[in-house]
């Protein structure tokens, strides 16, 4: 059923985010817990990202570290009862320990995640987009009127570097 064993633990960590979905509901219809505004951020943020895994595909694992990440700091709570660390009044962070070892856990599990979050976020910096300008205006500075004209009509299939380069040059070259 699936191809790789990045998506088995993915598969596996939203099944346990969706554990905790259920347990709130346990909570609140058997012991008459309060469903609090943190809760229901939890929730919308976990059907949010079941919907997101099925449109978008991929993508959504940063989705996953950043629940699993706000969750462990409490801004998304995934649990009715309390059981935090944290120090009132010294501090107003809470730490929840169990979904810090899920995040932890996850973290190790997934350290492709890592190393491709940190590639997405080196390769979209202003300097390397400055780059890909340059690169881009320096290749179509080369063409001649004919070469230049089609890439003109192909302008939608180039990346945003290359169309910003196009239309700088397109009227510097008075087109």
């Amino acid at each position: 059923m699936f191809k790789s064993r990045e998506k088995i633990i993915d598969v596996i960590f939203l099944g346990i985010l969706g554990l905790f979905i259920i347990f709130i509901f346990f909570q609140h219809f058997a012991n008459y817990a309060v469903i609090r505004f943190t809760n229901w951020l939890a929730i919308i943020s976990v059907v949010w990202l079941v919907i997101y895994r099925v449109w978008f595909g991929w993508k959504y694992k940063f989705l996953l570290l950043a629940i699993l990440f706000l969750g462990s700091f409490e801004l998304f709570n995934f649990s009715t009862t309390l059981s935090y660390l944290g120090i009132r009044g010294v501090t107003n962070i809470w730490i929840s320990p169990l979904l810090l070892l899920i995040f932890i856990l996850y973290v190790i599990l997934r350290s492709d995640l890592i190393i491709d979050l940190i590639h997405y976020i080196k390769a979209n910096s202003p300097e390397n987009e400055k780059k890909m300008k340059d690169f881009y205006y320096n290749k179509f500075k080369t063409m001649t009127v004919a070469e230049f004209e089609e890439a003109l009509k192909c302008f939608d299939e180039y990346p945003a570097e290359a169309q910003v380069s196009l239309m700088k040059l397109k009227t510097e070259r008075g087109l």
